[in-house]
């Protein structure tokens, strides 16, 4: 793959090609790895001693974690294709909506604290009050 590429620059071969040519090399190989290590963990091949399993989830997370990558570079990739808007913001506008939301979940957050405490109150209300009656009954 190395001299491919090697080749592929020297000839003056878009970036853009290369990079996708690479990150298809990678994925197939990549694909039969993943595969392989699903059918392990799904013991088609027979019971795996616990120390098997663990070699074989570190496989097929990093398995995981290589697809990951493979598919950002792809999309890296594509990001010079794409055409990026810009809009203006009025900073003072959205600072001043951020700090009413603010204000708003802090005044939800005193409503429910205060809620919390009416409710232990009345929840200690009716557990003195069980107290009272199973005192009377028992008399």
């Amino acid at each position: 793959m190395a001299s491919a590429c090697a080749s592929a620059c020297s000839r003056g071969t878009p970036p853009a090609t290369i990079l996708r040519h690479i990150s298809h090399e990678l994925k197939t190989p990549l694909s039969s790895l993943r595969e392989g290590a699903d059918l392990l963990a799904e013991h088609v091949t027979g019971r795996l001693s616990q120390q098997q399993q663990e070699i074989v989830e570190i496989v097929r997370q990093n398995g995981i974690e290589l697809q990951r990558l493979i598919e950002n570079l792809i999309d890296y990739n594509q990001l010079p294709h794409q055409e990026l808007t810009f809009e203006e913001i009025d900073l003072n506008a959205l600072w001043q909506e951020l700090l009413k939301q603010h204000a708003q979940l802090k005044q939800q957050l005193s409503d429910a604290e205060q809620d919390k405490l009416l409710l232990e109150q009345k929840i200690q209300a009716l557990t003195d009050l069980e107290a009272v009656i199973s005192t009377r009954k028992e008399q």
